[in-house]
Order: structure tokens, then sequence, then C-alpha cells
């Protein structure tokens, strides 16, 4: 009271007053102190024969690409350290949560330029990335990604320009991640945001379906030896599997220790903050501030469908709505407008799948603009396989490690937009990658 006494004494002072809502100076969840002292994990790579694959690597990208050719890795060990301020007394002594946490990680990126039948010239990237190191920092794994990178970078050399329009669309597993991610899940969900009043597409919204009744949607950071996992979150709490949606029902936000105090409920362990620069290439300035987030976000589905007849039921689309062709969207990257609740994708690789005779044919990229509501309701069918999609996910609160376990989805009604003039400009700057 005397503090917001002082401050309103002040605004007067200036002709002005400013007063915040009373729950923003909320108390944090109560919770129990922990103590866990994880083992330090030590990095072992031969950094003489990973920099040989990596330029073999881009060698052999040069022979198919216009410029813009890189081939790097980067390996990451951070080491946490987490000592709580609260104190607690319980039958005579004083507990505090203590906590040690080490993870090492390492990705390998790909990068390429080529120029499509309109001359822009495109750029593409593709990433490897897993927690065990001695998995992806070897040549066979290297030039296998190689590869299967060039062969797609290839395949658009001099290809079609897609146009704007609305058609139906097969998204792959790590299309479909990305849509939910950015498009939903990741930041319209968290509950700062909410109740900032930032994020208003699932304000008031627990309880209602936001989506078919056959998905269910998780975030689930306490799987093991996935990319986007934490034993424990920057709050001190151990993470969680959390229910997000279930039968298309919305079940919970994502918290930390002060959301979860100002609703009187525990946090579900989602506080998670960065502490290096995309590709690590910088230490952070200054200490990142937290915020909810996801870690691993898992879709299933009830109804699972053979790719095949997810591309069946595409083509039924097309000729119901006399289309030529629908869209093929593989991989993709993403960003929402967190107050508008919309969201642009930018496809890694776009398709079209022809009517006539099903046959795939590569073009040249534009990208998808949408809102949650329609998109995730305009979800027709998802496959049966599922994949994970380790990448990252960049907010305020930095860049943090995250990952999607999903499958292939079908999905109608899609607005395209033409991607052209500032192609290299939003293409291959920094971006937040999925």
């Amino acid at each position: 009271d005397a503090l917001k006494m002082s401050f309103s004494r002040y605004f007067e002072a200036h002709e002005e007053v400013c007063e915040l809502e009373e729950e923003k100076f909320g108390k944090l969840s109560e919770e129990e102190p922990v103590e866990y002292f994880g083992e330090e994990k030590n990095i072992n790579v031969d950094l003489k024969g990973l920099g040989k694959y990596l330029e073999e690597a881009s060698e052999y990208l040069s022979k198919i690409a216009y410029s813009g050719i890189e081939a790097k890795a980067t390996i990451q060990k951070i080491n946490k350290r987490f000592v709580s301020l609260e104190r607690r007394l319980k039958d005579g002594e004083i507990q505090k949560s203590k906590i040690f946490t080490s993870e090492i990680g390492a990705y390998v990126s790909l990068s390429a330029e080529v120029r499509d039948k309109n001359r822009q010239i495109m750029g593409y990237k593709h990433r490897i990335a897993d927690l065990d190191i001695n998995k992806i920092l070897n040549r066979e794994t290297i030039m296998s990604g190689c590869k299967f990178f060039a062969e797609e970078v290839r395949k658009r050399i001099n290809c079609e320009v897609q146009g704007s329009g609305i058609y139906p669309v097969i998204v792959n597993s790590d299309a479909l991640y990305t849509i939910a991610h950015e498009g939903a899940f990741a930041h319209l969900l968290s509950a700062k945001y909410i109740f900032e009043e930032h994020a208003t597409t699932f304000k008031n919204k627990i309880g209602e379906p936001v989506m078919p009744k056959f998905i269910d949607v998780y975030n689930d950071p306490t799987l093991k030896d996935i990319w986007g996992r934490y034993d424990y979150d920057e709050d001190g709490i151990r993470s969680q599997r959390v229910a997000l949606v279930e039968k298309g029902i919305l079940k919970n936000y994502l918290h930390d220790r002060s959301t979860a105090g100002r609703m009187g409920i525990k946090s579900n362990g989602c506080c998670r903050a960065s502490r290096l620069d995309l590709d690590a290439e910088n230490m952070a300035p200054e200490e990142p501030m937290t915020e909810p987030r996801m870690g691993i976000t898992e879709m299933r589905t009830s109804e699972p469908k053979s790719f095949e007849e997810l591309k069946k039921g595409l083509i039924g689309l097309c000729k119901k709505k006399n289309l030529e062709y629908g869209l093929f969207v593989e991989g993709a990257t993403g960003a929402v407008e967190v107050s508008e609740g919309v969201f642009r994708i930018d496809p890694r690789r776009l398709s079209r799948i022809y009517a006539s005779d099903g046959r795939i044919e590569p073009i040249s990229s534009a990208f998808i603009v949408g809102n949650p509501y329609t998109m995730l309701k305009n979800i027709i069918a998802m496959g049966d396989k599922q994949k994970v999609i380790p990448g990252f996910c960049g907010a305020d609160s930095g860049f943090i490690y995250a990952s999607g376990i999903a499958p292939d989805a079908l999905i109608d009604d899609v607005e395209f937009r033409i991607d052209e003039g500032d192609v290299i400009k939003s293409r291959l700057k920094p971006y937040q990658e999925l």
C-alpha cells in the first residue's frame, strides 16, 4: 500500500496517474522444496574429423546451389544451477530448493540458394539435431542428410511459382507441428500472455472445443532422450506431462509459478528461458526473462489414416471444389502475432498434388496465413506414422530447445500468398526454427 501510494503521488505530481491491476502483483504458487543433483555430462567429439565432414557436405552442395552454401555444426553444453531464496521450516529444519542439471546437444545446419522460374533467389535450410551428439556428428549421418537436402533443392531449380489462393493441403509431420506450435499452442496458450491480455484467442476457453474430437495434444518434456526435454523448469518445478487438448477440448494453459499463483493452482512446470543465443555464437548479453513455454509437443489421433488415404481425401476435395490441384507442405518455419492471434507459416518445401493423376510436382514457395480457430478446426484427418521433429522456438525469453511428435495431416481451406520481392530478406535472416 505504501509503495502504491508513493507511485500515485509521483504520477499526480506529473498530472498523470497509472494504476495496475491488483492481480498482477499476486503471490507465487505454493510448491514443495526439492533437492536434485543430476550427473554432469561431458562432450567428447573429434573436431578435426567433424570439420572434414562439413567441408565435404559444403562441396557437395556447391554442385547444385546458386549461392548461400553453408554447412556447420553446433555443440552445446548447458549446466543449470538453481537455488531458491525461499525458506520453509519443516520438523525443525529449514528447507529450500537446490537443483543441478546438465544437458548436451548438437545440430548440423545446411543451407543453399537457387533460382526459381521467375529468377527469384530462394533460400532453403535443413537441420539435423539430437541430444546424442555422436549420433549425428558422423560422416554417414551428415552426408545422408546433405544428399537428401541437395536433391530436394535440385528439384526446385527453375520450378513453377505458386500463386495466391485457398487450397486443400497435406502437411507432413514437420509442417503440422509448426502450424500447431506457432499458430496455436506455444504462445497463445501461455498463461502469461493471457493474463496480460495480449493473447485473447484462447482466453476463457478451457473446457470448450478448439479442434476436431479425434485429436489430443500434450506438452510432455518428461520424455527421455528427446530434444526439448528437461528435468526441472526455471522455477525449480519438476517437468510433467500436461494435457492441452483432449478429444478436441481445451484442457489447460501453460503455467509458471507466477501465473499459477494468480489462479490459486500448482505450476505445471512450463517456466523456461534461454541461456544462449541461437547457434550459441554469443552468450546472451543480459539474463533473459522467464515465461511459460512449450517443451515437447505431442499430437495424437484416435482415427489414423495412411498417407494414401490422406492423398485420396485431398484429391476428392479438389474435384469437389473444381480445383486442378491441392498442395503438399513439407517442413516449415513460422511466427504468430500474439495480440492479433494470426500467424504466418513459411513452407520449407512446397509441391502440387494434381487431382487428375495424383502426381506430385515441386514448386517455388508461397507462404501460409491464417488464424488458429479456422486452421485447427479444418483438420480433416491425421496420418498413422508419427515423427520426432527437433528444433528451436524463439520468444522474449530467448531461444529454447523444442520438439514436436506429430503425424502428417489433411487440412481444408488453407490460404496461401505468393512469396515475391522480399524472398531473401524473409527467408534467410535468423528465424524461429521448429
